[in-house]
């Protein structure tokens, strides 16, 4: 009699191949024992990519995904990721856009009950619309308050009226609109049908057990009239949804409207509030928002993890490191920070590339900010990371124009400048 693995060990080592999309369909194709588990990972995660068509000209993504679903494999499916999506698309005769509802999206969304994220970014050409159809917008919003699912992401979606979502999906815990603007108009390079939020009322939808509240939040310049909408509708009594305990902001951007508001909702959530991650990285307006007059962003009092991305000329005064020992003072007697990541990226190199010159205008800066950094105000301190990024700007031609001595000679002339740091082990600068 030949042996028999009992089914747990089947699932064990069919677990082992979660990750390996080809090994599950050849166990699929095994025997009907191997199908279940090799069908659970199989559909766990399901990635819908629009081809760069018209959908007049081509079949929907979801077609055969629906073909052959059925309630056991949708059951499986706990996240979904639609890339490229194209509804409608800019028709220059009629000089408006194309009126389409996608009819197979809603049926796909009313088969799943179990997701747990979801991510949706709209094509960014010249001849998509980013608005979507209020019968797709409705069937998303069904979607979220049916699953309670926790991670959202719609980006590059315009016009989506951002207030159901306080109204009717309290599981979201984090949510990332970049890219996607609730008050967008005509703009140059794109086409949008301009929608008011209030296109779409509150759904007839039963109201939830108990309310939630958003932890991770993601915004950037565009995106923040949204954000702003959303955190005016979760003020509202009807609200299922609260700011009040986020744990985490990640902000792209450096428009002073967009400060003024993060500011705002972090010091609403100033008590839950660990991490905050801010990538200013601003090749036109400069260092603007780091004037005197306006450096109003304050570090969040109870933050333990800090993330700061700027862009550091050499011809410039250091106006970004002048900030960042301003927002540490202000912290300084009641602060919990145990790790710092500061990302430098160059905006220009100085002439025969003397590396000295990097840093000749940062020296007394970075001299305060090594003081308070390694003095006593900041003793939950354990990590701090400096990171130089000289390829961001150059991308393929910089390793043309910087010899890798030169980087470490910048490195180590860095480094230099952080002598308790150094003492207290606690510095890397890479």
């Amino acid at each position: 009699m030949s042996p028999v693995l009992s089914p747990e060990l089947t699932d064990l080592i069919i677990d082992k191949l979660c990750h390996d999309e080809e090994a599950l369909k050849n166990c699929a194709l095994v025997c009907r024992l191997f199908l279940p588990r090799s069908q659970k990972h199989l559909f766990t995660t399901i990635d819908l990519e629009f081809p760069e068509l018209k959908p007049s000209r081509r079949p929907h993504p979801a077609t055969r995904l629906l073909e052959v679903l059925n309630p056991r494999l949708a059951y499986n499916i706990r996240d979904l990721r639609i890339t490229d999506y194209t509804e409608n698309f800019w028709d220059s005769n009629k000089n408006k856009c194309t009126d389409n509802t996608d009819n197979v999206l809603p049926l796909l969304f009313e088969q799943l009950h179990e997701l747990q994220s979801f991510e949706l970014s709209v094509a960014y050409d010249g001849e998509t619309c980013h608005c979507l159809s209020d019968g797709l917008i409705s069937a998303l919003v069904k979607l979220f308050h049916r699953t309670r699912v926790a991670e959202v992401s719609i980006q590059g979606a315009n016009g989506f009226p951002i207030s159901l979502l306080a109204f009717h999906c309290p599981g979201i815990r984090r949510l990332d609109l970049r890219w996607s603007d609730s008050d967008a108009e005509h703009g140059e390079g794109e086409h949008v049908n301009p929608k008011e939020e209030t296109t779409i009322e509150p759904l007839n939808l039963p109201a939830s057990r108990e309310s939630g509240s958003l932890e991770v939040l993601e915004i950037d310049d565009i995106s923040c009239a949204s954000i702003r909408k959303l955190y005016e509708a979760a003020k509202l009594p009807r609200s299922e949804l609260t700011f009040s305990h986020l744990r985490e902001i990640d902000l792209c951007g450096a428009d002073i409207d967009s400060l003024k508001f993060i500011s705002k909702v972090a010091c609403d959530a100033d008590e839950s509030l660990e991490r905050l991650v801010w990538d200013y990285l601003d090749m036109v307006g400069g260092q603007q928002c780091f004037q005197s007059d306006r450096m109003f962003f304050a570090l969040p009092r109870c933050i333990r993890s800090l993330s700061l991305s700027f862009l550091h000329d050499y011809r410039d005064p250091p106006l970004h490191f002048q900030w960042l020992y301003s927002a540490l003072e202000k912290n300084a007697e009641c602060n919990n920070l145990q790790e710092m990541t500061l990302v430098l990226t160059f905006a220009a190199f100085p002439p025969n590339l003397d590396a000295g010159r990097n840093w000749e205008h940062s020296v007394p800066m970075l001299s305060q900010l090594d003081s308070i950094l390694a003095g006593p105000q900041y003793q939950h301190l354990r990590r701090v990371t400096i990171y130089l990024d000289y390829a961001s700007t150059y991308d393929d031609t910089f390793e043309a124009r910087v010899s890798m001595l030169y980087m470490v000679v910048v490195t180590e002339m860095l480094w230099a400048k952080f002598p308790l740091l150094v003492g207290k082990g606690i510095l890397s600068v890479e």
